[in-house]
């Protein structure tokens, strides 16, 4: 698996062997080959955007996450607990997490049972708001449900993109569908025709959507397995 952190750091891990995934086990001057075969995958991939382009050059969490989990010259972040039925604050789930979700290139706030996707303004300018989750284990393929609605979306399209063991986000794991607009909420069923165990998943609203909100996501896997998170008991 290839990791091209930010615009500084590049890794090469075979997952499938123990503590593959630490820096003492970069193998990316090893295997110049693969290491180009891959990036010649994510480049394809990254010219496939709306707007087309690579990945944002800097990122506060992965650089947080790598120093924890793959240099390991950090500790973990925790998960920071809310008091009884206190509302989380911006800190609270755009930067940390709502039950494994997280924004990229962007924030969360959860108000009155919503969750909202607002664009962050000091972002490259091809980068567009997603949230992610890379802590799933779903048998495909799998069913996402989303409760959602915007405010408008503009031209273009929706996606859903995923990682599996064997690939990471390649042009035929992307399933694409419409974002739905208006003041009602309104259910979208979108099927990843995945065969292997997904791990991780991106979802990208339209590039040109505003007042993303999201009500709930329910993602269920061929063998029950299954993720979900209800925004309304967030409050």
């Amino acid at each position: 698996m290839l990791i091209q952190l930010g615009n500084h750091e590049k890794f090469l891990f075979d997952v499938a062997q123990p503590d593959g995934e630490l820096s003492i086990n970069n193998r990316l001057a090893e295997q110049p080959q693969i290491v180009a075969r891959l990036e010649a995958k994510l480049n394809a991939w990254s010219a496939t955007l709306q707007p087309p382009g690579p990945p944002e050059a800097n990122n506060s969490q992965d650089n947080s996450f790598f120093a924890a989990h793959v240099h390991q010259t950090a500790e973990p972040t925790p998960k920071r607990p809310r008091k009884g039925n206190a509302e989380p604050t911006t800190e609270d789930v755009g930067l940390v997490n709502v039950d494994g979700w997280i924004a990229r290139n962007g924030t969360l706030d959860a108000k009155a049972g919503v969750l909202t996707l607002t664009a962050d303004v000091a972002a490259p300018k091809n980068a567009r708001p997603f949230i992610t989750n890379a802590n799933l284990d779903l048998v495909g393929p799998v069913t996402a449900t989303l409760r959602v609605r915007a405010k408008t979306v503009g031209q273009g399209q929706a996606s859903i993109t995923w990682r599996t063991t064997q690939d990471s986000f390649a042009e035929n794991q992307t399933t694409r569908f419409n974002w739905p607009a208006g003041a009602e909420w309104q259910e979208v069923h979108v099927t990843l025709p995945e065969q292997s165990r997904i791990l991780h998943i991106r979802i990208h609203p339209p590039q040109s959507a505003s007042g993303i909100e999201i009500d709930s996501i329910e993602l269920k896997g061929s063998d029950a397995s299954w993720s979900t998170i209800a925004t309304g008991q967030l409050t």
